[in-house]
Order: structure tokens, then sequence, then C-alpha cells
């Protein structure tokens, strides 16, 4: 699942500096944004691939999150 830039940008405005340093938001952007695979950005941005993974699962954790609260509002 691809994330527009919108709400890329702010789901990685959600998330703490804590739980996402700039290096990964630099690689989940890579990813997402210029469809770079995740070996190449993990190198590209000085993070760990498995990182990456965990990162865009928890964004995505996320997404669905902010959809099902939007479902209930509606």
């Amino acid at each position: 699942m691809e994330f527009s830039e919108r709400q890329l940008e702010t789901l990685l405005m959600l998330s703490s500096e804590r739980e996402m340093n700039e290096k990964m938001r630099t690689a989940v952007r890579l990813c997402n944004n210029q469809g770079w695979s995740y070996r190449l950005a993990a190198h590209k941005a000085g993070v760990t691939k498995q990182g990456i993974y965990k990162a865009m699962k928890k964004l995505k954790e996320s997404h669905q999150i902010i959809l099902q609260g939007y479902a209930n509002y509606i």
C-alpha cells in the first residue's frame, strides 16, 4: 500500500521523534514516494531494512485507525 504524499506527511507528523527519527522518515519517503526498494532506501538513509519494515507497518496501522475513526464519525 502506497500513501499519497499528503497522507504520508500527515502520518509522519503524527508520529513522534522517539518513534521515528529523521533518518527513518527519509527512508520511508524514498520507499513510498520515489519507489525505491527497502534495501536501497535503508542504505541511502543509513538505517536497517528491518527498521523500514517496522516503520511502514506502524504507519499502515496508524492509517487504518484514522480510517476507522472517520468511518465511525460518518
